[in-house]
């Protein structure tokens, strides 16, 4: 772990950066923090971040196994052919990590897609330049996302989405579909807990974990 930090110093130096920033798996951080904590001024510029491993397993398994027990959700996967039978309670407690994470971000996916569905069908839609929503969708960069965002009819539906979604949560389209939009939620949680990790946002990591924290308890 020694080793590790020192090479994560001079790969920072080599990009200009004050901080370093390290990211460990749980057993690492418990290797790594004692060593800083015996030598503060040595390792006064860096800043250790808990990988999303153990916290994104946990969290799909809170889901998964307690919260949408009985919703059907592993019925979702088997009729999609997403899981087979003998490995769905691995899927389902989240041990199975990369599977249980596919499951959760396609079922997300299909709850979104459901959800932008109802949206169409129940607000009117106008965008001024599809154009720039295209382009976006083909290639997530900053220069697509500036252009979509300058389109004052993009920003519009923005707002009336959010407005939709809060109106769901409220009860507009029924219990269920306010216990549905509640997963989206979650599948939404746990991407952005994977981006902060990857782009060492350290203060969208602090949110995610307190907002996942409910659910343990």
């Amino acid at each position: 772990v020694q080793e590790l930090l020192q090479r994560f110093e001079v790969a920072t130096a080599k990009v200009g950066q004050e901080y370093v920033l390290n990211t460990f798996d749980l057993g690492g951080c418990m290797k790594a923090l004692p060593l800083i904590w015996k030598n503060p001024e040595r390792y006064a510029k860096h800043v250790v971040m808990p990988g999303q491993f153990h916290t994104t397993m946990n969290y799909m398994g809170m889901i998964t196994s307690h919260k949408l027990r009985g919703s059907a959700y592993a019925d979702i996967l088997q009729e999609a052919n997403l899981v087979k039978s003998g490995f769905l309670k691995n899927v389902l407690s989240g041990k199975a990590y990369a599977k249980a994470l596919f499951c959760l971000k396609t079922v997300g996916e299909a709850m979104e897609r459901l959800l932008i569905e109802q949206f169409i069908e129940e607000e009117s839609v106008k965008i001024d330049d599809p154009a720039a929503i295209l382009n976006l969708v083909s290639s997530c960069c900053r220069q697509n996302t500036d252009a979509a965002v300058q389109d004052h009819s993009v920003l519009n539906n923005f707002h009336k989405i959010s407005e939709f979604e809060d109106k769901i949560q409220k009860g507009h389209l029924g219990k269920t579909a306010t216990f549905w939009f509640s997963f989206i939620e979650h599948n939404r949680l746990v991407s952005m807990l994977l981006y902060a990790v990857k782009t060492n946002n350290l203060k969208l990591l602090h949110k995610c974990n307190g907002d996942m924290a409910d659910i343990f308890f």
